[in-house]
């Protein structure tokens, strides 16, 4: 098992080098450094450490066994997460993911989000997702040439602004839940059901606050077009009451759009949306479960709005509302294509088309694969000397 284990870390020393190679090679496109740098500075320092564990005494000593496979299994995932995260959108940033990411450059100056403009991969098969830590955020491969999608992309921008300022958004409001899941845990009936609610209180403080805070954000930060997009994906789950490990149910995530909306004073797209989502719900005979408003009490839930509302308010961030008549605005944009969606779904897209094009117009895309890149990537990552190129 000893030789395999090193044959297994020689391997992946091997893999580093390739990844290291590619990252920091000529023609990266200046929106990529700081993706490739990290991808650079992740795999030179694990495969040092690979380097270090295939060559240590302690391995030969069966007894370590157990201790150096957890080691490479962690290294190997590091390294895979650097690559998927990190080489495959750097590597792959191509015309259509330059746009992209000049248009969520533009929103974060525009909204005044105060956060690294993240890097965009229109070669999703996941719909949208977020990696923080790579500060990348992927896109359906055909989101480039739609709008009524695009209010997701700053639901997505929302979890990088969550990892700076959560605390700062959810204020006290998670006593309030901590305070009302030990109630439900100390008058559980039994064993089971306090189990079920120390769970979801997990859920709750692990994925759910986040989720909530960003639908919250996205709804504060483009209006009523991100509740519109928040049905239309909805409707691609069977069950509207189903949670997750990771997710809220639909039917509260609408909830908790409808009260950020109210507070908006957005109280006519809020009921159009309410109305509809009803009808869905009749439409399809759902039954919320019984013990689905202590998931989801709605004291709880109005809470959470204001307190992320406050908190918006106090960091400075700039709602869909105060953008100026004669100024380029993202949220009209969008909020435009949804209303248009609505009214008149047989010109949608001839509309959209033109609207597509003074879109991109505005937010110029950013120059073409830039030259010398890869040298400095390499310069940087050499000035960090511990985290030094491995030798065999």
């Amino acid at each position: 098992m000893q030789d395999f284990l090193k044959g297994l870390f020689a391997e992946l020393e091997n893999r580093c080098e390739s990844i290291s190679a590619r990252a920091s090679a000529q023609g990266i496109h200046p929106n990529a450094a700081n993706q490739a740098l990290r991808t650079y500075r992740t795999v030179v320092r694990c495969q040092r450490e690979a380097q270090l564990h295939r060559t240590s005494v302690e391995i030969n000593d069966p007894a370590n066994t157990p201790l150096f496979i957890r080691r490479y299994r962690a290294l190997s995932q590091e390294v895979q997460l650097a690559e998927r995260f990190g080489l495959v959108f750097v590597e792959r940033h191509e015309a259509r993911d330059q746009r992209l990411t000049a248009l969520i450059r533009r929103f974060i100056e525009d909204a005044r989000l105060g956060i690294t403009p993240p890097l965009a991969g229109g070669f999703s098969s996941q719909y949208y997702w977020t990696n923080k830590d790579y500060s990348v955020i992927s896109f359906p491969a055909t989101e480039e040439a739609a709008l009524l999608g695009l209010p997701d992309m700053v639901h997505e921008i929302g979890h990088l602004v969550s990892h700076i300022h959560l605390g700062t958004l959810l204020g006290t409001w998670q006593q309030s839940l901590l305070v009302h899941f030990e109630g439900l845990i100390t008058g559980a009936t039994g064993p089971d059901e306090a189990r079920k609610w120390q769970t979801v209180y997990g859920w709750w403080s692990d994925r759910w606050a986040e989720e909530m805070v960003c639908d919250v954000l996205a709804t504060y930060l483009v209006g009523h077009c991100y509740g519109w997009q928040n049905l239309r994906l909805s409707l691609n789950d069977p069950d509207p009451y189903a949670s997750s490990s990771t997710h809220p149910s639909n039917d509260a995530r609408v909830t908790v759009v409808e009260a950020t909306l109210n507070r908006l004073v957005a109280t006519a797209a809020a009921a159009d949306q309410r109305r509809r989502w009803n009808d869905y719900l009749v439409l399809i005979g759902a039954r919320a479960p019984i013990d689905y408003s202590d998931c989801y009490p709605n004291p709880l839930l109005d809470e959470l709005v204001d307190s992320v509302l406050a908190g918006a308010l106090a960091i400075g961030f700039r709602p869909h509302s105060q953008y100026s008549l004669d100024e380029f605005s993202l949220p009209r944009c969008l909020c435009d294509a949804w209303g248009r969606q609505l009214d008149d779904p047989t010109s949608y897209n001839a509309w959209q088309t033109n609207e597509l094009e003074r879109l991109w117009s505005v937010v110029v895309p950013e120059g073409n694969r830039a030259q010398g890149t890869g040298q400095w990537l390499r310069r940087a990552a050499a000035r960090l000397s511990r985290f030094g190129r491995a030798t065999r």
